[in-house]
């Protein structure tokens, strides 16, 4: 540096940075071979070697980014250093020494320099085992599992009494913070550039479903759930046989259920596919008592989801403020899926409540007044039963027919003495 920054020919100048620059590349390679050895004589394997290899060829790197306009007369032209060259050997050297978070990175820059050239397949291909190793580790202990904030999310939600505009705004809003989009570190951008490359190149491999399967993760870790269920769905579908499909397939309609029920506004075409797809799982993984045995928490899932997806649907319908499909659903729930009511926490007394406040909401006031006597007629010692009677009498009032209106409210007051009917209009819908 002192030397460039001086008056000096240009001649002069490039002489002096080539047998700098010889100098640094004939040390790193000793330094290197010393190391990890060769063919004919092994390495010492002395860490402390292979670090100071690493930050000679860093400076060739870092400080000569002109290094193939240097020329080297003491050096066969073969054998000249280059960047290529040097970038390669500082890559192998730093997964010689399982420095997995550099290496993959280095191996990455091998590949931008010289995506024909002769290392680069090599380098391809030590990327992704470095991203791969890298991906164990700090992925380790939670790689097959979803979420177990959302796990106690949904299992909040499959007991929940209260159906209002209110308590599911406030069940909703922190999901919705958790599971938002972020950006991907560049750690993550690496891995999964890297493991693209591998996808595209290697069609035929035992690690293909591992790597799709890693990559996959990864979106789904970064909340970016439409790219990771597109992912996973392949694994499901075109790796059945793989020990991750399993996991993949739940994965997968775990990140549906997210753009479906979690995130605002809920894509309801998300539970829509959620739902289309459990017939097809059920035959890949249920299909036979060998095979249930084989998946049984994935087809004990399956079996429960019907049911969870077609309320999720009518939820979602509400939370978009489209009131009369929600109501619809709900109808459709109890009119066609009367063996939902034997799961546990789903009660068709609520579906048909549900339903009415829905119709309520879409001012079809006529409607509802139906689904309520349905409600009334059918679950008579219910809650929603309850409810309902004191909400028919509300019904008939706002349309001032104040007959029926009186007759209902003293059906309410019969049953229900001393109770003002108060409580019964909490749960409303705002119109």
């Amino acid at each position: 540096d002192a030397f460039v920054g001086q008056t000096h020919p240009a001649e002069a100048v490039g002489e002096c940075k080539a047998a700098t620059a010889q100098i640094l590349a004939w040390l790193a390679t000793s330094w290197h071979r010393e190391a990890i050895g060769t063919e004919q004589q092994p390495g010492t394997n002395d860490r402390s070697t292979m670090q100071l290899a690493t930050r000679l060829y860093e400076l060739l790197i870092q400080r000569f980014p002109d290094l193939e306009s240097l020329e080297f007369p003491e050096i066969a032209r073969d054998d000249w250093p280059t960047q290529y060259k040097v970038a390669y050997y500082y890559a192998e050297l730093l997964w010689k020494m399982e420095d997995w978070a550099r290496c993959g990175p280095a191996f990455d820059r091998v590949v931008e320099l010289n995506p024909g050239g002769e290392y680069t397949s090599d380098a391809a291909y030590a990327a992704v085992l470095c991203y791969n190793n890298l991906y164990q580790q700090q992925y380790e202990g939670r790689e097959r599992q979803t979420r177990e904030e959302q796990s106690t999310s949904q299992q909040g939600r499959g007991r929940r009494g209260r159906r209002g505009r209110r308590a599911q705004q406030e069940e909703e809003q922190p999901a919705t913070n958790q599971f938002a989009q972020r950006e991907f570190t560049d750690l993550e951008n690496g891995m999964l550039n890297a493991f693209q490359r591998y996808v595209c190149f290697v069609n035929n491999s035992e690690d293909l479903p591992q790597i799709k399967y890693r990559r996959a993760r990864i979106y789904y870790e970064a909340n970016h759930f439409e790219e990771a269920a597109f992912l996973f769905k392949d694994i499901a579908w075109n790796h059945r046989d793989s020990e991750l499909a399993e996991y993949a397939a739940n994965l997968y309609l775990d990140s549906l259920n997210v753009m479906g029920s979690q995130l605002e506004p809920n894509r309801v075409e998300c539970l829509n596919e959620l739902e289309a797809s459990i017939d097809p799982l059920n035959g890949f993984y249920c299909g036979s008592e060998g095979a249930r045995s084989a998946h049984p928490d994935l087809c004990g899932v399956l079996t429960t989801l019907k049911c969870n997806v077609l309320r999720k649907q009518a939820e979602a319908y509400g939370n978009n403020q489209q009131h009369k499909r929600a109501a619809s659903q709900y109808v459709r729930i109890f009119r066609r899926h009367q063996e939902c009511a034997e799961e546990d926490g789903f009660a068709m007394d609520e579906v048909l409540y549900n339903a009415a406040i829905h119709f309520e909401a879409a001012r079809l006031l006529g409607r509802a007044i139906q689904v309520r006597n349905v409600l009334i007629e059918r679950f008579p010692e219910s809650q929603w039963s309850k409810r309902a009677l004191y909400l028919v009498g509300a019904n008939f009032h706002a349309l001032a027919f104040y007959e029926q209106a009186a007759s209902y409210y003293e059906r309410f007051a019969t049953r229900f003495p001393g109770e003002d009917g108060e409580n019964c209009t909490e749960e409303q819908i705002a119109n």
